[in-house]
């Protein structure tokens, strides 16, 4: 919904915002989707993506759609793909124009099995994931091919089951994590086959390392660290909060709960950072490129170069 179509102005709207998710171009650029509070409250999902220029420090509105969008990506040739929760994925093209594809309109797609919940690029290609464990690979402009054959489920309102978060060095080999504490592998050869998971907490987000080994956070300050079928919970007792984000920065792993970021060093202990942005600053999603971590929050956005100092940028 283009912005002179409202029944409102949105000059005259409250300026609360609330922030889903971002995405890290380089050094110089990032996005964030946000979403007026007041809009939400009248009904209207619409979500708008806004563009950090690091040249300002400003933040610019580059597009909006008329949906709930919940993760951002962006593509080698200038692409940036913006999720939205009921299959939706708006492509915007380096020339600025946007174009709406649907990963599967169908019934047994996520208007039926549930909506997605991550999108990755993995070895170059764009994967989704979402309830029912639906996977869906990006095959070419508009074609989006399902990939999970042998473990997605007719959706059921006695089990709830589903993916959050996938990850990986290339498309045959991925893992996928989500409800009930459940890890999937998939190997070029086999398939997907199942792990045997050292916990049943929800499993929030994963994180694929060179070394073909992966970090995942969970709920209840949950934190898992394996490869095929070994995984092993990492002890800490720093918190019990949901760990939300989780990225590599630096030689180190971090991960964020609501409330705090903490680091993950070589030898599996875990601290807490001291970020300097103040009690109240909210922390949720990570993502890190070009040398620059990001932190976005419910409410909150800063940069790091070094992980020590922090600089605050909330639009």
């Amino acid at each position: 919904m283009a912005d002179s179509e409202l029944p409102f102005d949105l000059e005259t709207l409250p300026k609360t915002l609330s922030f889903r998710s971002g995405y890290v171009e380089s050094e110089n650029r990032a996005y964030l989707i946000v979403q007026f509070d007041a809009l939400a409250d009248l009904g209207e999902p619409d979500s708008y993506v806004f563009e950090w220029n690091k040249a300002t420090g400003e933040w610019t509105t580059h597009f909006n759609v008329e949906w709930l969008a919940t993760k951002i990506c962006g593509l080698d040739n200038g692409e940036l793909l913006l999720m939205g929760t009921m299959g939706q994925v708006a492509v915007r093209q380096p020339d600025g124009t946007v174009a709406v594809e649907h990963v599967d309109p169908s019934l047994t797609g996520p208007k039926g099995s549930g909506p997605l919940r991550d999108m990755r690029v993995i070895g170059g290609t764009p994967f989704v994931c979402g309830m029912a464990r639906r996977v869906y690979a990006r095959r070419s402009s508009g074609n989006w091919v399902s990939i999970d054959a042998g473990m997605a489920l007719i959706p059921s309102e006695e089990v709830v089951v589903g993916f959050n978060s996938i990850d990986g060095l290339d498309e045959n080999h991925m893992v996928a994590v989500g409800f009930a504490g459940e890890i999937w592998l998939r190997d070029e050869s086999l398939g997907w086959t199942q792990a045997v998971s050292p916990t049943n907490v929800v499993l929030h987000r994963i994180k694929a390392l060179q070394t073909g080994y992966f970090y995942v956070s969970g709920q209840l300050g949950t934190i898992l660290y394996g490869q095929g079928e070994n995984w092993q919970v990492i002890e800490h007792e720093l918190t019990t909060e949901n760990l939300w984000g989780l990225e590599f920065f630096a030689g180190d792993i971090y991960t964020a709960s609501e409330s705090a970021i903490f680091r993950i060093n070589p030898d599996k202990s875990i601290e807490r950072l001291d970020t300097g942005l103040g009690e109240d600053w909210t922390y949720r999603h990570l993502y890190a490129s070009d040398g620059i971590l990001w932190s976005f929050g419910p409410r909150h956005a800063a940069w790091t170069s070094d992980a020590k100092t922090w600089n605050p940028a909330t639009p």
